[in-house]
């Protein structure tokens, strides 16, 4: 028996099948929010770890080659030259207020609100042991520019594991982790996280080509690693709020799983593990909870 499932979810954008250019967007200002920032010799190392946090969602929005980026600097100039900034279109003005700026569809603004190194110890009858568990977590609002309607408003999570230490009588070993080693893997692993978020709101990941039981997916390695397992879905009925007509989502039908093989710039290659019906071109696929890289996302509406 096929497994139905049925998923009322927010829907983000309305991209028509035949659009013709990419959307859109700029990287607006990513902000340290966290309560570590009373500490100021903390907030200038935080402050350098927040411009390299920008400059990695860039780098990883554009290695999708889904969307066309435009850099913070610039966006600034476009909004300088009409008259407008950052903080003024995702302040507390009234959505759905046409703004008529050109030459941008999105802009994508965030908060860091936790950041750091937690650690664990452990001691039990001579033998002790101890970990480090890095955290970071980013609100992110993505901003419709045409109609100043926030379409995006999340809280992702990245969790990594650093050093582990084990000491005994007899033995001891390990320590804590290079700090800036793992500062690198954290905010590099948070960039992709919240790039694949967003891009895959936009553009879902799908399946583009069948030949027998392989299929070829429309992300490459900017979003897919050889071994992830995804869930195939298809797509039915969609579902409609009676009182603003907006697309709240559709009934989806799982088909069956798929496992990465090849991750090429623009295309991955996957085997099908498992199907309940064939599948067939523009399905779309799912990265499974178990082949994620140790990160959460948190779903928060704004309005």
């Amino acid at each position: 028996m096929k497994n139905i499932l049925t998923i009322i979810t927010l829907a983000l954008f309305v991209v028509p099948p035949a659009i013709a250019e990419r959307v859109r967007i700029g990287i607006g200002e990513i902000e340290y929010v966290g309560a570590e920032q009373s500490s100021s010799r903390h907030s200038r190392s935080t402050s350098g770890d927040m411009g390299a946090f920008a400059d990695m969602m860039t780098t990883a929005l554009v290695k999708t080659k889904k969307l066309d980026v435009m850099e913070r600097g610039r966006l600034s100039e476009v909004l300088k030259e009409q008259g407008l900034s950052i903080f003024g279109l995702t302040g507390s003005g009234s959505q759905n207020e046409t703004l008529n700026v050109t030459g941008i569809d999105y802009v994508l603004t965030g908060a860091i609100t936790q950041y750091g190194k937690s650690e664990k110890a452990m001691a039990v009858k001579g033998f002790a042991a101890g970990g480090e568990s890095w955290t970071m977590s980013v609100d992110i609002r993505v901003l419709n520019i045409q109609t100043g309607r926030i379409e995006i408003a999340e809280t992702v999570l990245t969790r990594l594991s650093g050093g582990m230490a084990v000491k005994t009588s007899k033995f001891a070993g390990g320590g804590s982790s290079d700090k800036s080693e793992m500062v690198g893997k954290l905010l590099r692993q948070s960039a992709m996280n919240v790039t694949n978020l967003i891009v895959t709101s936009i553009y879902p990941v799908r399946i583009v080509n069948i030949n027998g039981k392989q299929v070829v997916l429309n992300y490459g390695d900017a979003l897919l690693s050889i071994g992830d397992v995804l869930e195939v879905y298809s797509q039915g009925e969609s579902f409609t709020d009676p009182d603003t007509g907006e697309v709240l989502g559709m009934e989806e039908t799982l088909i069956g799983t798929i496992k990465v093989t090849d991750a090429q710039p623009k295309f991955a290659k996957a085997e099908i593990q498992k199907d309940s019906d064939p599948m067939q071109k523009g399905m779309i696929a799912r990265v499974t909870s178990s082949t994620q890289k140790k990160t959460k996302t948190q779903k928060k509406r704004l309005f």
